[in-house]
């Protein structure tokens, strides 16, 4: 048996339960998601234009330069998907959160949250554009 709070308030949860383990782990999978999304963003962009590499280098090596001008569209949608991805844990994450937030001490996890709404943005940020 636990020690009661001044406002007789016994505290029963014997410690991280398996809601708190499952948010923990929806939390660090979506955003092991959101890293792979923001490391496939940085292969998708165009090259920087004003970065004008040696081209003597490459001729050396045998390695053969290409600037890329225009965004890779297969790799757009395979950020579409990580994000989606990514919003569809962060939903049930913050729902596993709600069925646990019945108390004062309860709160939401932050981390969720904004895994969601980032997750939101760029997905509605590829539709529209």
């Amino acid at each position: 048996m636990t020690k009661g709070d001044k406002d007789g308030f016994v505290e029963r949860r014997g410690g991280r339960d398996l809601l708190l383990r499952i948010i923990s782990g929806l939390g660090i999978v979506g955003w092991a998601f959101m890293l792979v999304a923001m490391i496939v963003l940085d292969r998708a962009k165009p090259d920087d234009p004003t970065f004008i590499p040696n081209e003597r280098v490459f001729e050396r090596s045998g390695i053969p330069y290409h600037l890329q001008t225009a965004w890779d569209q297969d790799l757009l949608t395979s950020i579409f998907y990580l994000l989606s991805i990514g919003l569809v844990l962060g939903i049930i994450g913050l729902a596993v959160n709600s069925r646990r937030h019945r108390r004062r001490d309860d709160y939401y996890r932050i981390h969720l949250v904004l895994l969601t709404a980032i997750s939101a943005i760029g997905i509605l940020y590829y539709l529209i554009a």
